[in-house]
């Protein structure tokens, strides 16, 4: 799940800091994430990853 994985990274810095890379790829795109059954996320999760991401940016970068 996306959005767990991005819960769990923004309370865990080594994850964070694992994730920070992928997250600041220029290819890549909360809207493009899909869930665990491969189907795209909703808009309201997308903005939901969107704001864990910068989260986890934080994080890792702290």
């Amino acid at each position: 799940d996306p959005i767990f994985l991005r819960k769990v990274a923004s309370d865990y810095p080594p994850l964070a800091k694992a994730m920070a890379g992928r997250l600041m790829d220029d290819d890549y795109s909360a809207d493009d994430i899909y869930s665990f059954y491969d189907e795209p996320i909703s808009e309201e999760q997308a903005d939901t990853v969107r704001r864990l991401d910068r989260m986890i940016l934080r994080r890792a970068h702290a």
